[in-house]
């Protein structure tokens, strides 16, 4: 069955992934969507997901008012032009730091937290013994780490760049380092 054009606004289940999975079914049987999505559906982690035959075409952020329980969407329409993206690389190593393990993060130079409202793309660098798992761990040199306090407000605005629970993934510490020095 097809159809000329599908609109909706799916269950956002966690990470987006129900949201995810049902524009991916949306675009079986349409070349046109238009959908309110969660603000995660910004996230290159999410794009890259999304079935490469289809391509964002618009892209407009709703108010954060438009849904109760401070839910954070996104109206987006998609649309299949015969092209296909390129899938977005996503880093998980930066040569002037390094990510530890959470048995090793009595080794780090310093924290930034990688879920959670209270914690997410906060930077620390004392007071972060008693994190679980989910955080980010990071030795590094002290010019880096300087450096890595002065990008402090750009790791909080990406990781409340989600629909609820905010989050910062290693990639995205790297993307906004490498785009400042």
């Amino acid at each position: 069955m097809r159809f000329d054009i599908i609109i909706g606004n799916p269950p956002y289940g966690v990470g987006a992934n129900m949201a995810i999975k049902v524009l991916n079914k949306a675009a079986e049987h349409t070349d046109d969507i238009r959908m309110v999505l969660p603000l995660s559906f910004r996230k290159a982690a999410v794009l890259n997901k999304v079935s490469i035959d289809m391509e964002l075409e618009e892209d407009e952020r709703l108010p954060d008012d438009t849904f109760p329980r401070s839910i954070r969407a996104v109206k987006q329409h998609w649309k299949r032009t015969g092209r296909t993206r390129k899938i977005i690389p996503l880093p998980t190593q930066h040569p002037d730091f390094q990510f530890l393990k959470y048995e090793d993060r009595d080794e780090a130079t310093l924290f930034i937290g990688g879920a959670g409202q209270g914690p997410a793309g906060k930077v620390k660098t004392e007071g972060y013994d008693h994190y679980a798992p989910g955080h980010h761990w990071i030795k590094c040199s002290e010019e880096v780490k300087e450096r890595i306090i002065s990008l402090a407000p750009e790791f909080r605005a990406e990781a409340l760049t989600v629909c609820c629970l905010p989050g910062l993934s290693k990639s995205a510490i790297i993307q906004i380092y490498r785009s400042n020095y």
